[in-house]
Order: C-alpha cells, then structure tokens, then sequence
C-alpha cells in the first residue's frame, strides 16, 4: 500500500497526463482514463507507468559483458582501441518490467 505522499505524486501525475496502472492481483493494468480515475485505495495498488530502461553493452564472444553505456554511439566507441575488435559485438538491452 501507498503512503499518502506517495498517493499524491500518483494523483498529480495523472492529472498531468501521465500513465497510471493499478494492480488487479495478477498483473498491473494501464488505467483507460487516468484523469477521471475513481481512486480505491484499499482495493488496489497505483503506481506511475514506467518506461522501460535502455542500454548498451559491449560483448566478447557472446559471454562476457563490459561496461553499460546509455548510447549505441558511446558504446561502439568504447571499442576503439581494444584488441581484436571484430570478437566484440555492441548489444542493446531492454528492462523487463513485471
């Protein structure tokens, strides 16, 4: 459950526009209308829809990872000066939210 600080960051996000999901008790669910949301409390959970976060990282031969980068472009040239380039490929990762 909610603090009622943290209810209000919920509430004023939606009155900002923002995606809103509550939980039904097997999964989150986008709210179809955030803004003129009948808020239940203690029936549900709330939470702000997040994004996703994206990354790159550098990989040699498939099984061992370097350092995660925020841009594709930082990440490729990141491998500028290692030995044997061509063993490393520059992969994108994507946050699986639950």
């Amino acid at each position: 459950m909610s603090t009622t600080k943290e209810k209000i960051e919920i509430m004023q996000a939606a009155l900002d526009g923002g995606d809103i999901e509550f939980n039904v008790g097997d999964g989150w669910v986008k709210s179809i209308d955030p803004e003129n949301l009948e808020w239940e409390w203690a029936a549900f959970d709330y939470r702000i829809k997040t994004e996703p976060i994206e990354c790159w990282v550098n990989v040699l031969d498939a099984d061992i990872c370097s350092t995660v980068f925020q841009s594709q472009h930082v990440a490729i040239m990141a491998l500028e000066n290692v030995q044997n380039p061509e063993r490393w490929t520059t992969r994108k990762f994507r946050e699986v939210i639950e």
